[in-house]
């Protein structure tokens, strides 16, 4: 068996994903157990924030895999803010221009405290 390719985690005020370096970018199996440990540690914990850290996925992750993370997003079933740690700028830019356009909840940082801030002030305003 591999050695996992992704952590989850529930924070303070967030679920966090940390997606490792062997993250396959392609598999959509792989990609849909990432988001599925999400839904459960949102279920359990019943916090309404997340932030996915990709900042250590050296492998490309193709189109069909992100567009089931972004139809993920919009769905808000458990969640209400999504953020995105990227190390590249032309990554958080691309994130950011998708979620304005798409009218989703979602922002992209260069930063894991950057990202916990601000989903963390975006759901104490959703009280």
């Amino acid at each position: 068996m591999r050695a996992p390719t992704f952590t989850c985690s529930a924070e303070r005020t967030y679920v966090l994903l940390r997606y490792h370096a062997d993250f396959p970018g392609g598999d959509l199996a792989v990609q849909q157990a990432a988001l599925d440990a999400v839904d459960a540690a949102l279920k359990l914990t019943r916090l309404r924030a997340v932030v996915f850290d990709t900042r250590e996925i050296v492998e490309v992750v193709e189109t069909e895999s992100r567009d089931r993370c972004w139809q993920w997003a919009q769905r808000r079933a458990l969640h209400d803010v999504v953020a995105l740690v990227a190390s590249s700028d032309m990554v958080r830019v691309q994130a950011n221009m998708r979620a304005l356009a798409r009218r989703a909840t979602v922002r992209s940082f260069p930063s894991l405290e950057g990202a916990a801030a601000w989903v963390t002030q975006r759901t104490k305003q959703k009280r």
